[in-house]
C-alpha cells in the first residue's frame, strides 16, 4: 500500500483495552437469558451493557444484573463490534427464529467457546 491505503492514512490512535471481564459478564447474562421464556437481541444486549433504562431493560430487571451499565464508556458502535467478535469467535452464537409474522429475528445465547473464557 506504501501508507497510502486508508487505514494507513487514518490518524486516530487505537486503544487497546483488556475487555475479558466484559465478556464474562457478557456470558453469564446470555447464559441467564437462555432458561427465562423470553429471548433478547444483540440490541437489547447493547441496551443492558450501556446502561439504557428502556422499558423493556426495565421491566425484564435487566437493570439488577451485572451487566447493566458495564459499558457505560463505550460507544454503541463499539459496544455492538465487542459483541460481534465474540459471535465470530463462538463465545456467544445468535440462534434465528422464525417468529409468527414470517420474519427472521436473531437472539443471543452463550456460545460453544464460552466456556473458555470462563475458565
Amino acid at each position: 500500500c506504501r501508507q497510502t491505503c486508508d487505514n494507513c492514512q487514518q490518524k486516530a490512535t487505537l486503544r487497546l483495552e483488556d475487555v475479558t471481564d466484559f465478556a464474562r459478564q457478557f456470558i453469564v447474562f446470555a447464559r441467564s437469558t437462555q432458561t427465562s421464556r423470553d429471548k433478547f437481541t444483540l440490541p437489547h444486549f447493547v441496551d443492558v451493557f450501556r446502561g439504557s433504562c428502556n422499558q423493556k431493560v426495565t421491566n425484564n430487571g435487566h437493570d439488577k444484573t451485572d451487566l447493566f451499565n458495564a459499558g457505560s464508556s463505550f460507544t454503541r458502535t463499539e459496544s455492538e463490534r465487542l459483541l460481534r467478535h465474540m459471535i465470530i469467535q463462538g463465545v456467544l452464537e445468535e440462534k434465528l427464529q422464525v417468529t409468527a409474522h414470517d420474519t427472521m429475528v436473531a437472539y443471543i445465547q452463550a456460545g460453544a467457546s464460552s466456556a473458555d473464557v470462563m475458565a
